[in-house]
């Protein structure tokens, strides 16, 4: 089973499915502040080594039914939607994660809405943007 293509135009790997038999999991970041971003949303901040100075947990060891690291999560109406497929696990009418140098980019439609979402590490200041849109 193909679960993804490398595009080299772009020098990205997209990921098509975010149903993985493994979470695909991509550092972002520098040496004193990062962290990892998998194409089901689950995501790890560290400050120096992230073996040991960890800020959120995530164990990607775990089965596919236990949800570690960040959710985001949407209100529309009486419904509360995940812009990515944890923790909600609402199966995507379409999914394409594109893993580049230092960024995540998904985009996805799920429950009539389409998701765009791009995760990239800011080093001054030391932070982790995540930008979500919801257009109609």
């Amino acid at each position: 089973m193909e679960f993804g293509t490398f595009d080299k135009e772009q020098k990205e790997y997209v990921i098509t499915t975010s149903m993985t038999p493994a979470r695909w999991v991509n550092y972002i970041g520098g040496l004193d502040f990062g962290g990892i971003i998998d194409q089901t949303g689950g995501i790890l901040l560290c400050k120096g080594d992230p073996a040991e100075n960890r800020i959120s947990k995530y164990i990607p060891q775990l089965p596919g039914g236990d949800m570690n690291g960040t959710a985001f999560f949407l209100r529309v109406g009486d419904k509360i939607l995940s812009p990515f497929y944890s923790p909600c696990r609402d199966k995507a009418e379409s999914f394409e994660c594109r893993v580049g140098l230092g960024y995540n980019r998904i985009i996805s439609r799920a429950n009539d809405r389409k998701n765009y979402i791009f995760c990239q590490m800011n080093l001054i200041p030391n932070c982790l943007c995540v930008r979500i849109c919801n257009p109609r």
